[in-house]
This record gives C-alpha cells, structure tokens and sequence, in this order.
C-alpha cells in the first residue's frame, strides 16, 4: 500500500514543465473531440498512446522555463509520453547554465541534471581535465578543484579493475595529445582547432621512424593495454603504474627506451617500474610487436611521433555514439544504469552535458536508448556515451559559491575516476557585482510567527565568488529577526508579497518574501524514516496554511520528541533533518510539533518494522467544504466504498443495499462505486455488485459508475468485463468527472497512459462550454492523515496535483479530487484543489472524533462550481 505524506510541493516553485509550445510541437492528445465530448459517458483504456508520429522536431529551449504545465510529447520515431517537473536552475558563469529536472513515463521516474554551454562565449573553456598522471584517478570534485573549474563532469571509461588509466583517447589544451590507440576505443567528444564541437571517431597514427628511415608502427599511446600484437608508447605523463600490467597474458614482451632520440635500452623483460624520467619514452610490445621491436639496436637513432587522425584541441573517449545528426543510433535499450553523456545542439550552437541519477529508489537510470532520447528531447543533434555507474558526477557552482557536487553518485560517495571535462571561465576579477539572496530552507516562504534563515553570497560579473564585505546590512519589509555577516532570519508578519534586501557598500541584493495564510497544519515529506545500523537518513518538516499554500518548514522553528537512544536528530545547514542510528535494530514514532500543529512521523533502524497501529496517524483534516448531512446542495452525488461484498456475505450485502437505497432517498442523482465495493476482483464477486446496483437503482433513474481498488485489483480482465474500462470521463449537469484507475496503489501501475489521458482531459474541459467544475475520482487519496492508505508514488501524487493545481490556475474553474480508501472522513484544499476522502463502509479508522467512522459520502455541486461534501455514518 502507499504512503500518506506529499513529497516537497513547495507550493508555486514546483511547476511542471511545458515542453510543447516550446518543441514547437502538439500535446500527446486523446482527441477532445470524440474521447472526451461535452455531454454523455466515454471509458477509455490507457493502454497506448495513439499513432500520431514523427511530429516532434529535435530542438528545444532552455531547461529553465519554469511554466507549470505538463507535457507528454511524441517524440519522432517512438511512441512515448513523459511527464517533466522541473528542479533547480542556475547560472554557472559566463555561457553556462545548470538545470536539473525529474522525468515520469511508462517505465519509471529519473532524476537528471544538466549543463548548458555556449562555447563560443570568450570567457568560457571547455578542456579535458584528470590528476597529473594518466594511470592515476581522482575524485571529480578534487580534479575540478585543481584544475579551478567551475563545473564539469567525468568523462572516459578506464581500466576499473587494474591500471585506471582511461580506455580511449584524450587531448588536452595544455598537453595536447596524452593518450589513445589505433583501433578498439575510438568514438569522441572533440573541440577542433576552430573551437567547434563534435561527435566523431578519431585514430592514433603512432610510429617510430629509425635513423635509416624505415617506420615501425605504433598500436597505443599510454593505453591501460596495448593490444594484441601491438606496440604501445608510454611517456613521463604515464605516471608509476608497472608496465607489466599493460601486457597481462602476453606470450611475448619487450620494453625499449629511447632518450633524445637515441635507443639506450632494448630488453626481453619490462622494468618494475611504470614511471617513465623527463625526455625519455618507452616502447612496449607485446607478441609480434616484441618481434618488431627486436630491430631497434642500442645506440641507434629513432624518433617516435604520434597524432590524431583528426586534429583537435580538445577529446575524450566514449563508448559509442547515441545520436548521429539527430536519429537516435544507440540500441541498447535493456538495462538501466547512471549515466553520463554529451549532446551537441549545432542550431543554436550548444553543447549539453547530461548525468541521469541511477540505482536508486528515488531515480531508476536510463538504458542508453532513453538516453539518446532524452538528449533529443533537450535540442541535440549528436551525441556520444560516457562513463556512467558509481562513475557519474556532475559538480556545478552557483552565482558566488565553489562548485558542489550536483548529481546522486549511485556508490554513495564519489569514486575515483582518471578524467573527466570541465569548464572553466578566464579573467574572473572577484570583485563585487551583485549579491545573491537565497532561502537556506528552499523558496522564500514563510508562516506567520514563524522564522526564516536567508543567506547571501557576492559575485563577479563572471559569477565567481567575491568578498560580501565586513559589514553587510540587512533589512526587510517582514520583520527582521537577526543578522551576522551574510545571515540573516526574518519572521513572518501579515500574509502578502515582501523582500528581504542586503546591502554592502554600493552592492545590493534583493528577494521577494511570500508570507503565507497562518499555519494550519504540518506534514513531513515521507510517511517513515528508515535507517541502516550505523546509517543516517534524511526528512524535511512542510508546512500548509488554510488554501493549502505550503512550504518547508526551518528547522528552527521545530521541536522534536523521540527516543534519543534508537536514535539521534539533528538539523542540517540545507533546512533538513538528519537521522542518524544508535542503537542496531528498533522503530519509534517521532512527535513534531510546530507553533501548535502536530504531526508524528515513523522511524525504523535496522529494518525494525513500524507498528501497524494508528500511533503514526495525525488529526483529521477538515476543510469548508465539509457541511452536514443534507447541507450539501445543488447536483448530489453518492460515494460509497469498502463495502466489501461477496456471495454468502449478507450482512455486507444488505448493508450496500440499504446505503444504496438510502442515497437515493437522500436525493443522490448519481452514485459511485469508489472501489473496494466488491471483496474480490473475482468474476462472482464483481457481477454480485454489479446486480445490486442495476437492482437497487431500477427505475430511480439513477446513474452509477464502478472504479476498482485494491481489493478487485486481483483481475483487469475481470473488472473490463463486467463493468468496461476503469478509465474515463462523463459529464452531468455543469461537472465533468474523470476517472481514474489507482486500483494497484498507484497510476502507472493502473496503466501509465491514464496520466496523458487526465492530462489531454484537463486541457479540454478547460474551455468546454459548460463546464463548471472537474471532480477527479480514484480509490486511493493523493495525501492522507492515515497512515499507508495513499496512492503509493508520492511523486505520482505531487505531479497529479500540479496538474490539478495548474487547471485551476489558468482555467478559473473549481476542481476536486475524491477518494474512497482512507477509512476515514476527511477534506482540506491544497493550493486551491479541494482534496475529499469519504472513508469506508465496513471499517473505521479511530473514533468518530477523529474522523473514522462507517459510512458514506455525498457530494453536492451547485450550478456554479461550489462543492460541499457531507457524510452519513451507519
């Protein structure tokens, strides 16, 4: 089952992309005109996406628009929809900009974050950057640091398991060409001498030319292994890594050292050492390529020379291509890792580096398919694979603050790695440009009464940190609370538009505050904590006022009750809190409390199971759409749910009948099965329910409509036929209704193409004629108070509420989600969507008083739009 809390909404900051207009390409649609009609009842299947194809160009905008509208565009040659919701975005210096974003389709969320480069801005360079030696690896964030870039990410494949040293070519501004081979590895990322980038393959062309003119050819050039019947050159930049380790399996080996152009060495046996002195070069051969190397005598003239078949300034190596002139070439689309990559967008002059977070809960990875697909999807046209794995990192500055690590490495930390690019940006002054003010708990929002911690960080125009200056001043239309250097807290006053302004010398920086309704209730951004032994895990604490306008909490103004010796607590310098285990095994609940407001939250060490009881369980949310009984007006709609009946079941089966019977003397004109009416998915069971209604509603001229839950979620097969598809929409008297199947606790699993279809169905009852109001139905709530009732992907949750959120935004019209699983009555509005729970018919969660009873609901919508929700406990 899923979980009840609402991932980090963070009110209006988390919008959902609008791709299309900026594709230039039409909505993935479910046509309006037929599927979803101004008047009557359609079922629809989500189980495909039409066959409008080849109508998405290959170029978009920049990440950073922050439209909150969402997309499920058909991308040429593929029959997709996805979902974006944009994430953090940020200048990174002069022609680059960080953005990342969460993905949903068919297969699962990713996470990935991503570098917009303009090269042909003066002030900033691309170069391929590593530690001092090949054979030798390094952390990102310690290459980067070295190197003073800015941002970068890693780049080549290596010998993981023995010598380090990258698998394929390299050039570097500085040292030009470091290391490559003739054949095996030969797919690059390069900057030609012109400063263009490119995809493209590339060889070595190696030799060593004898006094007497005659030419021995060259396989490698500081290669982790020379190839078979191979040569390789290994020169002081190699670094300490044995030699030996080149030639693994060889049958025949043979080191030859040539200093100043002379051969003072030619011997069967590879020295010990790798490192290799100043002026000096090492010929390597293996099996034939020791053979040849017989003929370069001591004492005997011989120059090496290498280059690359194609000049550039710039290269690193990459496993293949996954885009060539904008069609996708990858094929493998089967298992999904981290990965790193790089895309060129050649109309608008753009290079774009991508990591994909993978491995983890949170974001699934991507095959190198999807890959190529996002890469097109975000304007390029070619594109080369990376290293990705425990490998992909992605390290990104903002305005005024040193570059930080930007991805989620899969390994938990950042491993090791031998190169990698980097951008950097030349003549960087750090003097004072501007001051940049950003909220330590994420945007500026706050409570009334509550505390907010800003902080403030100076830049360049470069964008490079600068000196903030001895004494800043601070100052707000909110009242400030305290300041000391570049912190600040301000204290929420009277609710409306504020700013919080800093001033050093002649600098000034400025931010908006958004002071909100006063607190109403507090919530945390996961229903349970779960922590290894000797782990630590991680949760924010959000706040919501009486419209459902949220935002985090700061930690400062939080207090905590738990048992301190399962575990330890502690706030973050981020506006988080970090648990941290103690003890090997356990679970608690933890009790937080915020300017009167409560809320507790489950905490499990070392995979301790959390008790299946109400203790985790918060107040009853109640909202002003709850009227009592028969104050409900206008159209009135019956829900009904967890009736539970099954033949032989008569005490459940009269009790549906007579709820049935007493809703329509209540003056219901239309009733809902909201799921769990039948025990079972089962083919008895389902037809039972489907008798009662058809006999319980004869000649009322009464309508009804059946959606599954979790209970009849047993058999699809079954619940399409007896009652048709679980999808689809209606629309009576001024409301149109949408259903939706969440039936297996959460919307992909009840068939992903239901989202597009909620989608495409919002955007057409936003201009119908007549349309008044949108009621959303599903089984399971979007939030709850009650523990592990709620649709089970939170982030579903977050995205089918933006999308609520966002249809009420910009058509004005009311809209509402109503569920039937919560065992529980209960209503509030979250950013103007009115969310509504009616509970069940045969088990109550808690007493009365705390909003559990056995029951039904009706729904009452007045010709306007206004929806009053009323409940009649049995």
């Amino acid at each position: 089952m899923g979980h009840r809390r609402l991932l980090g909404t963070q009110g209006a900051t988390v919008a959902l992309l609008l791709i299309s207009p900026l594709l230039g390409a039409p909505l993935l649609t479910a046509s309006p005109a037929t599927a979803f009609g101004p008047a009557g009842s359609t079922s629809l299947d989500p189980g495909g996406t039409g066959d409008d194809r080849d109508r998405l160009p290959r170029h978009s905008s920049d990440l950073t628009d922050q439209s909150p509208t969402v997309v499920s565009p058909r991308v040429a040659n593929e029959d997709i929809a996805y979902f974006r919701i944009p994430g953090e975005s940020h200048p990174v210096g002069p022609g680059l900009n960080f953005a990342s974003f969460d993905q949903y389709d068919a297969r699962g969320w990713f996470r990935a974050q991503v570098l917009t480069a303009n090269l042909g801005n003066k002030r900033l360079q691309l170069d391929y950057v590593g530690p001092k030696k090949i054979a030798q690896r390094e952390t990102m964030k310690k290459i980067l640091k070295q190197r003073r870039a800015v941002a970068g990410v890693n780049a080549d494949f290596f010998d993981i398991g023995d010598t380090g040293a990258p698998l394929g070519i390299g050039v570097e501004r500085k040292r030009g060409l470091i290391h490559g081979r003739s054949e095996g590895w030969n797919n690059v990322f390069t900057i030609n001498r012109r400063g263009v980038a490119d995809v493209a393959q590339t060889f070595l062309k190696a030799k060593v030319v004898r006094g007497s003119g005659q030419q021995v050819k060259v396989t490698n050039l500081n290669s982790p292994t020379v190839q078979a019947g191979g040569i390789g050159i290994y020169t002081p930049a190699w670094g300490g890594v044995a030699r030996t380790r080149v030639v693994d399996n060889a049958r025949a080996r043979r080191e030859v050292v040539i200093r100043r152009g002379r051969v003072v060495a030619n011997r069967p046996r590879l020295s010990g050492s790798g490192r290799v002195a100043k002026g000096t070069v090492v010929l390597v051969g293996r099996d034939r390529g020791a053979t040849r190397l017989r003929q370069l005598k001591v004492g005997s003239r011989a120059k090496v020379t290498y280059r690359l078949s194609k000049g550039a300034k710039v290269a690193v190596g990459g496993s293949g291509r996954l885009l060539n002139n904008g069609r996708v070439v990858a094929v493998d689309d089967g298992p999904m890792h981290p990965r790193t990559a790089i895309g060129i967008d050649r109309d608008k002059g753009r290079v774009l580096v991508l990591t994909v977070d993978g491995r983890q809960s949170s974001s699934r990875g991507l095959t190198l398919v999807e890959t190529a697909r996002v890469l097109r999807q975000l304007g390029a046209e070619d594109a080369i694979n990376l290293d990705g794995g425990g490998s992909t990192t992605m390290l990104a500055r903002r305005p005024g603050r040193r570059p930080q690590v930007a991805n989620s490495p899969s390994d938990g930390s950042l491993r090791k790695v031998p190169n990698g690019l980097g951008f950097r940006v030349l003549r960087s002054s750090g003097k004072r440009q501007r001051i940049r003010i950003e909220g330590v708990s994420g945007p500026l929002r706050v409570f009334p009464g509550l505390r907010r911690t800003v902080r403030a960080h100076a830049h360049d125009k470069q964008l490079g940190p600068a000196p903030l200056g001895k004494r800043p001043r601070w100052k707000s239309s909110a009242r400030l609370i305290a300041s000391s250097g570049r912190n600040a807290v301000v204290q929420g006053t009277t609710s409306g538009r504020h700013t919080v302004t800093v001033r050093s010398g002649k600098t000034r920086g400025r931010v908006p505050l958004t002071v909100l309704g006063a607190l109403a209730r507090i919530d945390t951004d996961r229903s349970a904590v779960s922590v290894a032994r000797n782990g630590s895990a991680y949760f924010t604490v959000e706040g919501y006022d009486a419209a459902g306008a949220t935002t985090r909490v700061d930690p400062r103004n939080v207090s905590l009750s738990y048992n301190s010796s399962l575990a330890s607590i502690a706030a973050t310098a981020d506006g988080r809190f970090k648990v941290t285990a103690r003890n090997s095994s356990g679970a608690m609940p933890v009790t937080i409390s915020v300017a009167g407001r409560r809320a507790v939250l489950g905490v499990s060490v070392g995979g301790a199971a959390l008790p299946s009881t109400a203790v985790y369980d918060t107040a009853p949310w109640v909202s002003p759409v709850v009227v009592g009984p028969g104050q409900a007006t206008g159209n009135r709609v019956a829900v009904i749910a967890d009736a539970q009946v099954s033949p032989g079941r008569t005490v459940r089966i009269n009790r549906l009948k007579a709820t049935i019977a007493e809703a329509v003397s209540q003056g219901a004109g239309f009733v809902v099965a909201a799921g769990d009416v039948a025990e079972s998915g089962s083919l008895a069971d389902l037809n039972l329910v489907k008798q009662i209604f058809e006999e319980e509603l004869a000649g009322t001229g009464v309508g009804w409509r059946f959606l599954p839950g979790d209970l009849e979620n047993s058999s699809l097969d079954n619940i399409r036929t007896v009652f048709g598809p679980p999808v689809g929409t209606s629309t009576r008297q001024g409301t149109r209704y949408l259903w939706l199947n969440t039936a297996s606790g959460t919307f992909r699993s009840g068939g992903f193409g239901q989202l597009p279809i909620l989608r495409d169905a919002l955007a057409a009852a936003s201009t119908a004629p007549g349309v008044n109001r949108v009621v959303v139905m599903g089984h399971h709530p979007l939030v709850s108070t009650t523990h592990g009732v709620t649709v089970g992907d939170q982030r579903e949750a977050q995205l089918v509420l933006q999308m609520l959120r966002h249809f009420r935004t910009t058509s004005g019209r009311p809209i509402a989600y109503v569920s039937g699983h919560g065992k529980r009555f209960e209503a509030l509005r979250h950013e103007g969507v009115d969310l509504v729970n009616i509970g069940s018919l045969t088990a109550a969660a808690g007493p009365v008083a705390g909003g559990g009873y056995e029951g039904w609901g009706m729904l009452g919508i007045e010709t306007k739009g206004t929806l009053r929700a009323e409940f009649h406990a049995r």
